[in-house]
């Protein structure tokens, strides 16, 4: 997921190398720079059943709903978009590349992904291909805190990349996020106070690279196919999971500060805006989460 991990568990010890294997193993399924990854296999073989496993099941079945719910701003099929900005190898390791067919366009057709779970296979539509991303992050925090709690631990936080989980009883007084400044790495803006749920962080300052003479950044915008231009620099959401948190996020950044904040608003959800000028926004029910400034 090439993210640094932070695992806080209330309770023994072994829980955290528990995690830790788990990670490990939905990243082997997850990741479209592993050949035979259960991504990479389903984006090599568009049209056709593929075999999965049930957290790939679970996988897609978040991506269509995350792709419904933000009327399509959350697109999982934009990986052709991605790797046509330059984004094909993986930060962690350049020789680890993503390999699509001929035929792949993007995006794709988030509506034709169809699971099959009675049978454990999923179909993706032709010309189609889809990049876990953030949701995978996301996702995979619940996963393992909610198996963290269910084997004996009395609370849990999973946090990867700063998408992050917290289920249970805290093992300080209370559960506190730290909000970073995207202009300053390593400085918090602010900090959340919050009892549980999901919290995830769009930005567009994180996973960047040169293409040509043009600079380039992970997001990509399906409306236009090609990198997002935001008026924000990042956006932290708090969503009752961190996959839906990290969706809500990823739409707030497409649409911008003013629209962005509207969009949060109507949804009942909280959030942080910090626009490239340096804004900070803040929804209004904000203060309900104990947020301090540092």
């Amino acid at each position: 997921m090439a993210s640094e991990v932070h695992l806080i568990v209330n309770g023994a010890a072994e829980l955290g190398s528990m995690a830790t294997r788990r990670l490990d193993e939905l990243e082997r399924q997850w990741s479209r720079f592993i050949p035979d990854s259960e991504v990479s296999r389903l984006n090599a073989n568009p049209g056709r059943p593929v075999p999965v496993g049930v957290d790939t099941l679970l996988l897609l079945d978040a991506m269509v709903e995350g792709w419904r719910t933000t009327d399509g701003l959350y697109d999982p099929t934009v990986l052709t978009a991605l790797v046509a900005e330059g984004y094909v190898a993986s930060i962690n390791d350049p020789l680890r590349r993503t390999v699509l067919p001929d035929s792949t366009t993007g995006p794709g057709q988030a509506d034709g992904i169809l699971v099959d779970h009675a049978m454990g296979t999923a179909w993706l539509p032709s010309r189609t291909a889809i990049d876990p991303g953030g949701i995978g992050k996301g996702l995979a925090a619940d996963i393992v805190a909610g198996e963290l709690v269910a084997a004996g631990a009395l609370g849990a936080m999973v946090n990867i990349g700063g998408d992050l989980r917290i289920i249970g009883e805290p093992v300080e007084p209370a559960w506190t996020v730290a909000v970073e400044d995207p202009s300053r790495r390593g400085t918090t803006l602010l900090t959340l106070t919050i009892d549980g749920g999901g919290v995830a962080t769009s930005s567009t300052c994180s996973r960047r690279w040169t293409s040509g003479s043009c600079e380039r950044h992970h997001l990509i915008d399906p409306r236009l196919g090609a990198c997002a231009d935001t008026d924000l620099a990042a956006v932290t959401v708090v969503a009752p999971t961190a996959w839906q948190a990290e969706v809500e996020a990823t739409a707030v950044l497409l649409l911008g500060r003013v629209e962005g904040l509207a969009w949060l608003v109507e949804r009942r959800l909280d959030g942080v805006l910090v626009a490239a000028d340096g804004r900070l926004d803040t929804t209004p029910a904000l203060g309900a989460l104990k947020a301090t400034s540092a």
